[in-house]
């Protein structure tokens, strides 16, 4: 492989690093009894369909169309 190519999988690897991350922080905060998924602007709870179809998601189907 060439530098570029090198450079190029490390960067995959790292926003694939980041993105497990971010997914772990946010199943460990649904896990905790007494916090929900809440658009932090509206308040408005975001859907577990939303959720489970995409676990980083930080704002409802309504908010995300506005």
């Amino acid at each position: 492989m060439n530098d570029a190519q090198q450079q190029f999988f490390r960067e995959l690897l790292a926003q694939r690093a980041e993105l497990q991350a971010r997914i772990e922080e946010e199943f460990t905060e649904l896990r905790q009894p007494d916090t929900s998924s809440d658009v932090a602007s509206t308040g408005e709870p975001i859907g577990l369909k939303r959720l489970l179809l995409r676990p980083t998601a930080t704002l409802c189907i309504e908010a995300k169309e506005r």
